[in-house]
């Protein structure tokens, strides 16, 4: 099944795709390096957020702190002049569908293997 996904994944996206998390704000930076109103932090489903070594050896091996790639998004906020944010930060999932697992499956089978590779079909 994972080669399937894997495959129907290049063939659509095509391998130079690239997944993007983003911070994003409804209004510019001004010049004194304030944003005025929230911070929105935009996930995409980047496989990577977590900073875990390709390929997955162990279950937590990572390349440098965890937070590396949220270390880089702040970096790119400080470059970009922004000293200060007057609203909140704001974690965006809208990119992801509302249900969170299929029709049928309970909350509690996610902690189980199949539930976490979705190759069960548990209707």
């Amino acid at each position: 099944m994972k080669l399937l996904t894997t495959a129907l994944a290049l063939a659509t996206l095509g391998p130079e795709y690239r997944f993007r998390t983003t911070l994003e704000a409804q209004t510019g930076v001004s010049p004194e390096g304030k944003i005025n109103g929230p911070l929105y932090f935009v996930g995409r489903g980047d496989p990577n957020l977590s900073n875990r070594k390709f390929p997955f050896d162990a279950k937590e091996e990572f390349d440098g702190p965890p937070e590396k790639a949220v270390i880089e998004l702040a970096d790119q906020l400080v470059a970009a002049g922004v000293k200060e944010i007057s609203g909140d930060i704001v974690g965006d999932d809208s990119y992801f569908p509302r249900e969170r697992y299929p029709d049928g499956w309970e909350i509690d089978d996610m902690v189980w293997e199949y539930g976490r590779s979705g190759l069960r079909n548990h209707h």
